[in-house]
Formats: structure tokens, C-alpha cells, sequence
């Protein structure tokens, strides 16, 4: 700690204490804090030096902490929209041709498919990584959609992509439409609430949302 014009300084190198006296020409000189013994005043300007010097190293040691390294985990996506047919005990898919879309006011995704029927859930609707550009904002955005048909219904995942792939999140607000054998039997909307955090930590870039609850669109019987 080293004192100049009146302030107390101390760098990461410092290590040295120092006290600031006045010779006879007036002019200030510094020189290491020492006390001789019997001398008792002294010896309490050495403690207290000592007590401020030690809480300004504290502050100095965490100002001069190295920045956190940044990691590289990605974020972790599951499906999180389910299309449960309740023309089924189980919520899968009855056998038809199927249209299944999924639109917000600045992007959309479409894919059709043929199911047929028997006990083990038809994959013809499976899709991995389909994806549509927009623009939100007068920034570019996208989806990346996958989808999987499992025995409960069918189960989709959905990102929204944005800030040049520093923000993973979902739509603010999308509308589900399935149709079957050319008629549309359901078309749903929803306002889905998120919450985010940043794997990597605050200063380090891309930051993941997802969405409080799942989403369940309902085919009628």
C-alpha cells in the first residue's frame, strides 16, 4: 500500500507498508512503519496502519482477481409441444394423411405425413431439424424444429434463434394446426411464459430460455 497526495493506494504487486513523514526542508519522504520499543504511540500508529493496510489489500486481492473464464456449454432443448390425439386411449396418432403447422407473425414451419395405423406409434412424422428464416425486429430469426412420435402423441421441439445465436428462446406467441385426411380438426394459440439463464455465465454470451409448461394441443375424438 503505498500513500501519495493523500490517498492510499495498493497494487497487486504491493507488499510493502509505508508511512508518509516530513523532513526538515518541508518536503514528505516515505519510510517503512516501525516502532521502537517502549514507544507505545507508536506502536498503536503501526497497529492501525497495519488494520487499514490490511482491509485495503482485501479490496485490492478482489479487485485484482483474474475475469471467469468463459465455458462452452450449449443449451439443452427437449420437446416441449405435444399433439395428443384423444381419439386414441393413449394420445398417438390415429391413421391418416396429416398436415401439421406451426405459425407466429414472423415465421412459419409446415410438414405432412401419412400415419398408419397399429400398436407401435407410426415415425412417418418424425422430423429433425427443420428450419424457417424471418425476421423479428428488422433482426434475422429462426426455428429449429424436431419432431418425434412417440406413444403418448406427437412431441415437438421448437427454438427460436436470435440475436445472431446468442439467444435461445421460443416464440412469444405461435398457433398449432393439424389437419388429417385434408380437414383441419384442431388450431390452437398460445402465449407461452419462459424462463432463461446463462450456462455460461452472465458475461459470456448466449443465454437459454424455455418454457415454464409444457404445451398440449388436443386432437378432438
Amino acid at each position: 500500500m503505498t500513500s501519495r497526495g493523500g490517498r492510499s493506494m495498493v497494487s497487486c504487486q504491493d507488499s510493502v507498508l509505508e508511512d508518509m513523514v516530513e523532513g526538515e526542508d518541508g518536503r514528505a519522504s516515505f519510510r517503512p512503519l516501525r516502532a521502537v520499543a517502549g514507544d507505545e504511540r507508536a506502536w498503536q500508529h503501526v497497529r492501525m496502519g497495519l488494520r487499514v493496510w490490511a482491509a485495503v489489500a482485501a479490496m485490492a486481492v478482489t479487485a485484482c482477481r483474474e475475469p471467469e473464464l468463459c465455458t462452452q456449454s450449449g443449451c439443452v432443448w427437449e420437446p416441449w409441444i405435444r399433439v395428443a390425439d384423444d381419439g386414441t386411449a393413449d394420445g398417438r396418432l390415429r391413421a391418416g394423411d396429416y398436415v401439421f403447422r406451426i405459425d407466429s407473425p414472423h415465421l412459419v414451419v409446415e410438414w405432412s405425413c401419412a400415419v398408419a395405423g397399429g400398436d407401435v406409434p407410426d415415425p412417418a412424422c418424425d422430423r429433425s431439424h427443420l428450419l424457417a428464416m424471418g425476421e423479428l425486429d428488422g433482426e434475422p430469426v429462426r426455428w429449429d424444429v424436431e419432431a418425434s412420435h412417440e406413444s403418448d402423441g406427437l412431441h415437438v421441439g421448437l427454438v427460436e434463434i436470435r440475436d445472431d445465436g446468442a439467444t435461445w428462446a421460443g416464440p412469444d406467441q405461435f398457433t398449432v394446426a393439424v389437419s388429417r385426411d385434408g380437414e383441419a380438426v384442431v388450431v390452437s394459440m398460445h402465449r407461452p411464459e419462459y424462463i432463461g439463464q446463462w450456462p455460461n455465465g452472465v458475461e459470456c454470451g448466449m443465454y437459454c430460455a424455455r418454457a415454464t409448461e409444457p404445451v398440449v394441443v388436443r386432437v378432438p375424438p
